[in-house]
């Protein structure tokens, strides 16, 4: 029995050494694990507040762009804007398209909200003559080359092919400016 009890003792020995190295290897991997889980709550939490910052930031920006536009365009619409500025204006975009200006009616300034802002503003009517293509594109460029201002209304008519009359149209636009506050 002696001779068994002596093989035992190595197999007894080998048990509690693997018991012991699994039972390290065992708490370790507890600790890794409450690490790991710390870890990705930490992880987390920083990419909650940087999402947070980047939207503030966001909003900052578009708060500093904002304001810059509109800085921007009460600088353009600065520009104060009489009748004969605003004709010699007409006439000289109508030149350019080939049109001709037969009429132009200003009437009298008045204050009006533009976007939040009170700007003064000039009401014009332009009565001009020429070819189709022509007159759409001088009604279009009054929205581009006239930078503060703003075709409201156009109409155009075309007469019959027998007629020896020109096509024509009339345009309302509001030329915009702002006085300051």
């Amino acid at each position: 029995m002696l001779s068994l009890g002596k093989t035992r003792w190595p197999v007894v020995v080998v048990v509690v050494v693997l018991a012991a190295v699994f039972g390290s290897l065992g708490a370790v991997q507890a600790r890794q694990s409450a690490e790991k889980t710390r870890l990705e709550q930490e992880i987390s939490a920083l990419e909650e507040n940087i999402t947070e910052d980047l939207q503030q930031r966001s909003q900052q920006d578009s708060s500093t762009e904002t304001s810059a536009e509109l800085e921007a365009a009460k600088a353009q619409l600065s520009i104060q804007t009489d009748s004969i500025d605003a004709n010699e204006a007409l006439f000289e975009i109508a030149r350019r398209y080939g049109v001709m200006v037969t009429e132009t009616m200003v009437a009298n300034e008045s204050a009006a909200d533009l976007a939040g802002v009170t700007c003064s503003t000039l009401p014009v009517t332009v009565s001009v003559e020429g070819e189709v293509l022509q007159l759409v594109e001088f009604i279009m460029a009054l929205n581009t080359e006239v930078p503060n201002g703003l075709v409201g209304e156009a109409r155009a008519s075309v007469p019959s092919a027998s007629s020896d009359a020109l096509p024509w149209a009339d345009v309302s636009l509001a030329i915009y400016s702002y006085q300051g506050e």
